[in-house]
């Protein structure tokens, strides 16, 4: 390889490098459940890897003094793994997003045996020269089956998007179904790259394209953070804040403003003993009726962190916290009966009205809080008598 392709090579890969692992370094807690940042995670882990490893085979290639064929094979053989291993990821984190109950189900197996034949051709590739092989004169070739190694990633990829631009078809909610979309897109620049990089044979196309993808992916994602959670899709604590701080100036006794603050009863089990990601299915089941009730009521929703919800009314309204309560607790059994739930989930909630323009936020956040607090008391008391 010239001199001047190889340095550009290195200068692209080491700045997707950076790219990449800068997003790795920012994603945080609110971004989605610890199973979902875990595996997306490990895509940009993997992307990572794959690129530092094609770097050191690339030099060492192009290097006289440097090369060692063991260091040369292993490189190109993490390299290509971890190729897949990044789609792979990518395509598990698509499934939690869309339908978290994938990874709990049997089907989920199959999703692991396209990347297990990829790595079994890569290790075995120094032995069988399936997927590549180095000849005599220290020169990578591809093999046989390096279409089967390089097309099972590309395959992850469409099945993500199909995944979420279905899902996407399916919902209702117009902030989830961008975010779906979002994930669809992921494929473009990969595609393209891909398409590109067959009449372009030796230009640094892919490895960008594949960084480009993450990288929009993750504004996207930061984007809807600012007022979306993104475990529930209901609006964020951030932008209930901001919501009462607009209301609070108009408060009067023609306008009241009600706050219900709603906590899920007994959470703490259900996480003890089906584990933190049937945790965030409950967690969804709960917002999901908060949802309906708001959709029906007008209600401004949002979750307020762990298994606490806020519920917002600005004006009268012609009904009462205790009957809303068992509305939401008769929803919240309706939809463990539609999931098929092995529990039956409840929630207390806490309600809060004022007619004074001069309180804050922290007040109001205050009052209901103790309210809720009070009758999760009462409701342990009943149970106990």
């Amino acid at each position: 390889m010239d001199y001047r392709m190889l340095i550009t090579y290195v200068i692209v890969d080491i700045f997707c490098i950076i790219i990449v692992g800068v997003i790795q370094n920012n994603l945080s807690a609110d971004t989605g459940s610890e199973l979902e940042i875990k595996t997306f995670k490990r895509s940009l882990w993997s992307y990572i890897l794959f690129m530092v490893a094609g770097l050191i085979g690339l030099i060492m290639e192009n290097s006289v003094f440097l090369y060692l064929k063991p260091v040369d094979y292993a490189a190109n053989i993490i390299s290509l793994s971890c190729l897949g291993l990044s789609s792979f990821f990518w395509f598990m984190y698509v499934q939690l997003q869309v339908n978290r109950r994938f990874v709990a189900t049997r089907w989920r197996f199959l999703a692991y045996l396209p990347i297990l034949v990829v790595i079994a051709i890569c290790v075995s590739s120094p032995w069988t020269k399936w997927a590549f092989y180095i000849n005599e004169n220290n020169d990578y070739m591809r093999g046989p089956l390096f279409a089967v190694v390089s097309g099972i990633p590309l395959l992850y990829d469409i099945a993500s998007s199909f995944t979420a631009y279905y899902r996407a078809l399916k919902e209702k909610q117009a902030s989830k179904r961008q975010h779906y979309r979002n994930l669809g897109a992921f494929i473009y620049f990969p595609f393209i790259a891909s398409i590109l990089q067959i009449v372009l044979s030796g230009m640094p196309i892919l490895a960008p394209a594949i960084a480009t993808s993450y990288f929009m992916v993750f504004v996207a994602a930061q984007k809807n953070m600012i007022y979306n959670d993104s475990l529930t899709g209901l609006n964020n604590r951030r932008h209930a804040m901001i919501y009462m701080e607009e209301k609070i100036a108009g408060i009067s006794e023609a306008n009241p403003l009600t706050l219900l603050m709603l906590d899920g009863d007994r959470f703490k089990t259900i996480n003890d003993t089906y584990g933190h990601l049937e945790g965030d299915t409950a967690i969804g089941c709960m917002a999901e009726a908060i949802r309906r009730l708001c959709t029906k009521y007008k209600l401004f929703g949002a979750r307020y962190g762990g298994d606490e919800f806020l519920m917002i009314k600005f004006g009268d309204h012609d009904w009462d916290a205790q009957t809303l309560g068992a509305e939401l607790n008769a929803i919240l059994q309706q939809i463990c009966e539609e999931e098929q739930k092995k529990y039956v989930l409840s929630m207390t909630m806490g309600c809060y009205t004022t007619v004074d323009n001069r309180e804050d936020t922290d007040r109001i956040i205050r009052m209901a809080d103790e309210d809720l607090y009070r009758k999760k008391s009462e409701r342990k008391m009943e149970r106990t008598a």
